[in-house]
């Protein structure tokens, strides 16, 4: 191996590459997986626009942007009253901040009690605290917000309506005060600046046209737009200042997270309310359990098993490459394999000398491989979706596989230049 070490490198570093793949692929097969699975919200349900149900998820869970249409103030506040529902709690978005982009979401206190899973509220680091007043200008960060941005508690922000990256994006004077810091989650919520959703809509051009917000309420309970003098009178009766001194027609919700009341475990209420919801024309009652695993199914498994398939032949082709180093370079080494014979080795020997070479080829290359592997998976961190968090260190127990694949590998391409030194005829390749 030495004397040929340029070859022999080569060749390990093709099984290297294969086993890369596979790792990478393995591992980040894994994160996604996990990210889907473990609850993303501990509400029963999301209400949102009509509509796909996967974008609304997607949305409002994993907060990749898609334009949806809002709902009214009103009909949330209506929501409240409902006799069928435990809690109800607003979310709206569309900004980001300035330094970083990160998305922002306008909510309420209730929010960060609910926690991620229902049983346990949001942790905050020490010196932070919850929103305090109803239409304060205050922030909760999460962890990668503040690691990324370096911010902590008593730090302000501005929000940018278009996108932190658009040249063209409007900067909101109004500064937000962070008054608390979320421990990590592993959701998206760790890449999520909150902010108090009563300040939100004292940010100038946050509140639609009263005009607007009139009819949009009139159009959403199936009743006939105003025009002229009845829109004037509708609009002078509406501009009332509502919690936060914005008048309640000219705030909207980008969605609402519902708990229906009723047991937790197997509650049949929920699919009932759903159900309620849906036949009209409304709003969008999602269970977000089904979407996501909808999503699973449909797209993510089967790309992620060709991705693991394409690796796995990227391997199979490396094996391939080391039976024809070893097939093409024995002809040159039948004398030595004659010379050792001679010398008092026994077949069983020379056939095993050749198989561990192979065996060597193959652990180097997958050694390195595993490793590569594992960096690579460090090096897309900063490509990966919020929510999508990774330890690209932590061993998956599928990459533990490789060890007997890659015997197999070895024994496989060692096992016919193996066989040819086993049967070589002595007095040939002496003389």
């Amino acid at each position: 191996m030495k004397d040929r070490a340029l070859v022999t490198g080569l060749t390990a570093l093709s099984v290297a590459l294969g086993t890369m793949l596979v790792v990478a692929v393995l591992s980040t097969s894994a994160v996604v997986d996990k990210a889907l699975s473990k609850p993303a919200t501990p509400f029963d349900l999301i209400l949102g626009p009509k509509g796909s149900d996967l974008q609304l998820v997607l949305t409002t869970l994993y907060r990749m942007p898609a334009p949806i249409e809002p709902l009214p103030y009103p009909y949330y506040q209506q929501l409240k009253e409902d006799p069928r529902v435990a809690e109800a709690v607003p979310i709206a978005f569309g900004d980001t901040t300035q330094k970083g982009g990160f998305p922002i979401v306008a909510t309420i206190g209730r929010f960060f009690q609910a926690g991620v899973n229902r049983d346990e509220p949001f942790r905050l680091t020490e010196g932070s605290r919850g929103f305090g007043g109803e239409s304060g200008f205050e922030a909760i960060i999460g962890s990668e917000v503040a690691r990324a941005n370096n911010w902590d508690v008593g730090d302000t922000f501005k929000l940018v309506h278009g996108g932190a990256d658009d040249p063209n994006a409007h900067v909101h004077h109004e500064l937000f005060e962070i008054v608390g810091v979320l421990l990590p989650t592993g959701t998206a919520n760790d890449q999520t600046a909150f902010v108090q959703l009563n300040g939100f809509y004292a940010v100038s051009g946050h509140d639609k046209p009263l005009s607007e917000g009139v009819n949009r309420w009139r159009a959403l309970r199936g009743l006939p737009e105003l025009e002229g003098e009845e829109l004037k009178e509708a609009v002078r009766e509406a501009n009332v200042p509502g919690v936060g001194g914005t008048p309640d027609l000219q705030k909207e919700v980008s969605a609402i997270f519902v708990n229906v009341k009723g047991d937790r475990e197997a509650n049949m209420m929920v699919p009932v309310f759903a159900a309620d919801v849906n036949e009209g024309f409304q709003a969008a009652a999602v269970n977000p359990a089904g979407p996501v695993a909808r999503l699973r199914q449909t797209f993510l498994a089967p790309a992620q098993a060709v991705l693991v398939a394409l690796s796995a032949l990227v391997v199979v082709v490396a094996g391939v490459g080391i039976f024809v180093s070893l097939y093409t370079t024995l002809s040159e080494r039948l004398t030595e394999v004659a010379v050792l014979r001679a010398l008092g080795a026994q077949r069983s020997t020379v056939f095993a000398v050749v198989l561990l070479e192979a065996a060597v080829v193959t652990l180097l290359g997958g050694l390195l491989g595993f490793l590569l592997g594992h960096a690579l998976t460090f090096a897309v961190l900063p490509f990966l979706p919020p929510g999508l968090t990774i330890d690209p260190w932590a061993v998956r127990w599928e990459e533990l596989w490789l060890l007997p694949g890659l015997a197999v590998l070895a024994a496989l391409a060692g096992l016919l230049p193996a066989s040819r030194a086993y049967s070589a005829d002595v007095t040939k390749y002496l003389n």
